[in-house]
């Protein structure tokens, strides 16, 4: 089944974000954000605290069952620009 617009949408803003704060442009934030918590950064703790009172396990969910662009982007590719250098 085909995703939904307002889906698409709000993954594409989400895309966005994470491109405007110096982030891969194929992954989503919260999926950069769940990768800097899983190292211990701060910002990430930060960002999965708050996502996660809005969404619970939020961070947690989107690294056990990432979306397909997030699925190439391994745990510990760096936080900043192409996350899939090569």
């Amino acid at each position: 089944m085909s995703q939904s617009y307002t889906f698409r949408f709000w993954r594409a803003v989400d895309r966005l974000l994470n491109v405007v704060t110096a982030g891969d442009d194929e992954e989503t934030i919260s999926h950069r954000v769940a990768r800097a918590r899983e190292r211990g950064v701060w910002w990430g703790r930060m960002t999965c605290w708050g996502l996660d009172w809005v969404v619970p396990n939020h961070c947690t969910n989107v690294l056990a069952r990432p979306n397909p662009s997030d699925a190439t982007v391994p745990l510990d590719a760096p936080l900043d620009g192409d996350a899939n250098r090569g």
